[in-house]
């Protein structure tokens, strides 16, 4: 399984990081109208915003061939949590388009969305 590339600096993500945890619930319904929500899974799934600012043209080229590569949201890959620093296996990227953004010769930015699957 292909990781998601380092920058120059080894690090994966810029800070602030944008980190949520979502878990899939299932609502029972009951004759009287009340409601009963359980957790159908005990570990949730992580999404990581990935805000990357000042990136040289190598950088960026290196992001934007990963992104082609995976196919977008449809290829999965390997994605180093930031908090942990474990690798998280079955990441995919949400959304259709990374955004790279070219502020000024030979710098850029980015902004992407990793997101846990289950598989």
């Amino acid at each position: 399984m292909t990781n998601f590339p380092a920058l120059s600096t080894g690090s994966v993500v810029q800070y602030p990081l944008g980190q949520t945890q979502s878990f899939t619930t299932d609502v029972i319904r009951f004759l009287d109208a009340a409601d009963q929500r359980c957790i159908v899974r005990a570990n949730g799934l992580r999404q990581w915003l990935v805000r990357l600012d000042l990136l040289n043209e190598a950088e960026l080229a290196t992001l934007e061939q990963f992104f082609a590569q995976m196919q977008g949201p449809t290829t999965l890959f390997g994605f180093i949590d930031p908090i942990t620093g474990q690798t998280v296996p079955n990441c995919r990227f949400a959304g259709g388009d990374g955004v790279t953004t070219y502020t000024a010769e030979n710098i850029g930015a980015s902004q992407l969305i990793v997101t846990e699957t289950y598989v």
